[in-house]
């Protein structure tokens, strides 16, 4: 395992941290085991795009991402880890 591997094991294992509750799929039928960063990926978009809400109630991106970075900010992480979350949390948005 490289380091960049490392950091999105790291980096996941953060994200599970702070939402404790949320499904993160592992397995897809194309790709039998998706690695550590395109897990990480989908579940930012996800969340950035409020897809595990109901149409009616979603809010918008910005919206979604203010409320991330809060609690990234807010969480019991190592700097490094809430950088990396950070990091790639604008990335993902500035995509959309």
């Amino acid at each position: 395992m490289n380091q960049q591997e490392t950091d999105y094991v790291h980096l996941l294992n953060a994200y599970r941290k702070l939402w404790v509750n949320r499904s993160l799929q592992l397995k897809s039928d194309e790709d039998e085991n998706k690695d550590e960063q395109n897990i990480l990926y989908e579940a930012i978009k996800k969340d950035l795009l409020d897809e595990m809400t109901h149409p009616r109630v979603r809010h918008p991106a910005d919206v979604k991402l203010q409320w991330a970075v809060k609690r990234i900010e807010e969480a019991d992480l190592d700097q490094t880890s809430k950088d990396g979350l950070l990091s790639l949390y604008y990335s993902i948005y500035n995509s959309l």
